[in-house]
């Protein structure tokens, strides 16, 4: 038995070259990045915080089937 313990696999739901730099900076380097296939248009009336929370969890929720 080794000991050692593979890394997960790390999915960047995201085409943004800054988050890549951001991860790098932190020494993570994604497995795959993926774009999400999603519209950022905010929606009528749509409050910043309600945007962010949709855009957010689009992506969490379409990256694993897209693996």
């Amino acid at each position: 038995m080794s000991g050692a313990v593979d890394a997960p696999a790390l999915v960047l739901a995201s085409t943004s070259p800054r988050r890549l730099e951001l991860l790098a900076r932190i020494g993570l380097t994604p497995t795959r990045v993926a774009a999400p296939e999603i519209d950022e248009t905010p929606l009528k009336g749509e409050l910043p915080r309600a945007y962010v929370a949709r855009l957010a969890a689009v992506p969490t929720a379409s990256s694993p089937s897209r693996c």
